[in-house]
C-alpha cells in the first residue's frame, strides 16, 4: 500500500528532554504503517522542540493531520503548539550531490538542517502551528 511522508515539530513549553523524545516516538509508533520509518529527535536549532519523521498510509492531508495533531497533542508532557508538513521523498534526490559522505551521522546532520531550514521558511509566511503545511 501507498505511503505518504510526515514531519511534526511539537513547540514544548520546556526545553525538550530525552522524555519528551521518548514520547514522541512512541506515539509515532501508534500512527505509522512503518516502524522502520519513525524518528524521534531534538534540533539544536529549536531547542524547545521535538521532532518525529514518520510514514503513514497515503490518505487525505486533512484527515491524517487531524489524527496526529490529535495524538501528539494528547501524549506530550509540557505541550504548547505543533507544526505538521508533508515533505516528498523522491527516489533520487539532487541533495544526494550534496551529502557529506564521511559519514552517516553527518548525513543526518545535513539532514536536519535541511529541514530546519524548511521549518523556519514556513515559519516565514506565516504558517500556523495549529494549521498544516501541504508540500
Amino acid at each position: 500500500m501507498a505511503s505518504m511522508n510526515v514531519t511534526s515539530m511539537v513547540s514544548l513549553s520546556t526545553p525538550a528532554e530525552e522524555r519528551h523524545i521518548k514520547v514522541m516516538r512512541s506515539a509515532a509508533n501508534s500512527l505509522t504503517d512503518d516502524r522502520e520509518s519513525v524518528r524521534a529527535y531534538i534540533c539544536e536549532e529549536e531547542p524547545d522542540a521535538v521532532f518525529a519523521d514518520l510514514t503513514v498510509t497515503k490518505a487525505r492531508q486533512m484527515d491524517v493531520s487531524d489524527r496526529i495533531m490529535q495524538r501528539f497533542s494528547d501524549d506530550m508532557p509540557d505541550y504548547e503548539t505543533q507544526t505538521l508538513w508533508f515533505p516528498k521523498r523522491s527516489k533520487q534526490s539532487c541533495l544526494n550531490n550534496y551529502l557529506p559522505t564521511t559519514s552517516v551521522d553527518a548525513g543526518q546532520d545535513f539532514a536536519r538542517k535541511i529541514a530546519f531550514t524548511v521549518l523556519l521558511l514556513a515559519r516565514s509566511v506565516k504558517i500556523t502551528s495549529v494549521g498544516t503545511f501541504w508540500a
